[in-house]
């Protein structure tokens, strides 16, 4: 097993790892909407938040899926199928999902088998065996499990979004089982991981985070694990001493090596100590170790006052408590800036789209 897991708390993470190729649709929006467009009104969709839009969909889709466009227009929409999409030979590449208007979001609705006792049910959105994708300017609310999740997908880039989900761990932000994804300001309030990856991904890490948690796990006898780098985090985790904000974990039989951990300052929310784990792993900063010969290790350290620089920046939409299981969870706004300070790497599309 390798488990990297840098992630509780409410803060900025950059973590770098070499993308392997260019991500992304492959195709521009203005050239698929010239080859098809199909309205999932005309498919008989109505936008009156009871009719189930799930055919109209799987209809526009199989219409438009040789390169067109899925148009779903404004307005409320109820889901009673859950949609599967798939490509004539069981892959799609050149896909692009979002809201233009950068409203758009999809209620799942997961309070209501949460207040049953359960957390298992669909996600929200699920991608499988895609390529040359991307999924931006879309809100995913309350979800019965896992909110978005990436299966054998790969060169896709996710940005701009805002995902809320119930608190209680299962009900992860986005989980990736693929190679060579960019993820970039997205914004997740839960109490799960914001951002794990996961066996796809490795053994070469190719997914680079902004503004996100990432966890790659891997079970086996050893995965090579190296030239990592996080850096620029502040905000607060609720119990350090319980569970701490650095935990690198890597195989006896394969240590990581060349991370890098820097401009590293969280602090508890409850108590006056955290703590940080390495085990068998090399590099600079926490309790990495940084020397030559790379054999296994386990240490833990404690810490005990707030590091250098420590802060715990807020912005106007934060929350003053966090969401139940068992009730309705609202629909937010996506944010213009996903941290304080920090300007997001593309526009959202609500804003390019009216000022053009």
């Amino acid at each position: 097993m390798v488990l990297f897991s840098l992630a509780i708390g409410l803060a900025p993470l950059l973590a770098t790892a070499q993308l392997s190729g260019s991500v992304g649709p492959t195709t521009s929006f203005s050239t698929k909407s010239n080859h098809k467009v199909c309205n999932v009104l005309d498919y008989g969709s109505v936008a009156d938040n009871l009719t189930d839009v799930g055919p109209a969909i799987s209809s526009a889709w199989n219409e438009c899926k040789e390169g067109g466009i899925v148009y779903i227009p404004s307005g409320d929409y109820a889901v009673e199928t859950w949609v599967t999409l798939l490509a004539a030979a069981a892959h799609t590449t050149d896909f692009e999902l979002f809201s233009s208007t950068s409203k758009g979001a999809v209620q799942g609705f997961g309070y209501e088998f949460h207040a049953k006792g359960s957390l298992s049910g669909a996600r929200i959105l699920r991608l499988a065996d895609v390529s040359g994708f991307s999924v931006h300017d879309l809100a995913l609310v309350d979800a019965p499990a896992f909110h978005f999740s990436l299966d054998t997908c790969s060169n896709g880039e996710v940005y701009n979004m805002a995902i809320r989900g119930g608190d209680s761990g299962g009900l992860n932000g986005i989980d990736v089982w693929s190679n060579n994804i960019w993820i970039h300001d997205v914004e997740v309030t839960n109490k799960g991981e914001c951002v794990t990856v996961k066996a796809m991904a490795m053994p070469t890490p190719s997914t680079s985070t902004r503004n996100g948690a990432v966890c790659p796990k891997v079970d086996g006898d050893g995965v090579q694990l190296n030239n990592i780098t996080t850096r620029n985090w502040k905000g607060t985790e609720s119990n350090g001493a319980q569970r701490g904000p650095i935990k690198v974990s890597c195989a006896n039989g394969a240590p990581c090596t060349d991370l890098t951990i820097e401009d590293f300052a969280m602090w508890v929310e409850s108590g006056d100590k955290q703590t940080y784990v390495c085990h068998s792993a090399y590099g600079s900063g926490a309790c990495l170790r940084d020397e030559d010969k790379h054999a296994s290790y386990s240490t833990t350290v404690a810490v005990t006052a707030a590091p250098s620089g420590y802060s715990a920046a807020t912005m106007a939409s934060d929350l003053s408590s966090a969401f139940g299981t068992d009730s309705p969870i609202p629909i937010p706004a996506i944010p213009t800036s996903f941290y304080p300070g920090v300007t997001p790497y593309g526009a959202l599309a609500g804003a390019r789209s009216s000022s053009a």
